[in-house]
């Protein structure tokens, strides 16, 4: 028995084909038919009850988006109604063009348009000076000299004796060298034409008086040591 395809039915005939299939069912379900005629009636009824499906599923579908459709058709009618012009259609704005002016002077302006710094600009403070190393000091209160070692960079310094404060301002410097043969270099705030100052090493004074030349203290009548290869 050949397979006869059928062309597409409505929901109703679908039905009654669908009713037919199941009460032929039971005929064919006696032994004197055959299996392929079986098999023939189980493809029709599968196709028929597929078919039936789709149709009802897209009755239902459209059911469905009937509703939307129309209420988006009365809104977009109802909002062309209210307004008082046409609605246009949007539009991608065209990107402008970039106007190129070539102004030489406009750096110039921008100088000149600058304020100019105050005549009377208050002076700033003078910053601190500020020493490290062998320090020969002077005390401004009781006159007590002292002479030390800075490791850190100071500005002023106290007396053991008084305990007076004393700024380190205008110093000097000094080079010593001694008979012993010790020779140092300090930094001292003494602004006398001569004065001692004690040796290092030996304990002993040193006449040291004010080289205008070299613009430092050194010994009286004496020559520096030679000084060593590679040094001044």
């Amino acid at each position: 028995m050949e397979k006869v395809r059928f062309e597409a039915f409505n929901v109703e005939e679908l039905r009654v084909l669908r009713r037919a299939c199941y009460e032929a069912g039971a005929a064919f379900g006696d032994p004197g038919h055959t299996a392929a005629e079986r098999a023939t009636l189980d493809d029709l009824a599968v196709e028929i009850l597929g078919q039936l499906k789709k149709k009802e599923t897209a009755a239902a579908q459209q059911k469905q988006e009937e509703p939307a459709e129309k209420a988006a058709e009365d809104s977009e009618k109802g909002t062309a109604e209210r307004l008082p012009f046409a609605p246009k259609a949007f539009q991608k704005p065209e990107p402008q063009k970039k106007r190129m002016v070539q102004r030489p002077d406009i750096l110039e302006r921008t100088k000149a348009a600058q304020p100019a710094e105050s005549a009377h600009r208050a002076p700033e403070p003078p910053v601190e000076a500020k020493f490290t190393g062998f320090l020969y000091v002077r005390c401004e209160k009781c006159g007590q000299e002292r002479g030390f070692c800075a490791k850190t960079p100071i500005s002023s310094c106290y007396c053991r004796e008084c305990g007076g404060k004393t700024e380190l301002k205008n110093m000097r410097q000094v080079k010593i060298w001694c008979e012993c043969g010790s020779a140092y270099r300090y930094h001292t705030n003494i602004q006398d034409a001569a004065f001692d100052m004690p040796c290092l090493n030996c304990e002993a004074p040193v006449a040291l008086e004010w080289n205008e030349n070299k613009n430092r203290y050194q010994p009286m009548n004496s020559e520096p040591p030679k000084a060593r290869r590679g040094r001044k």
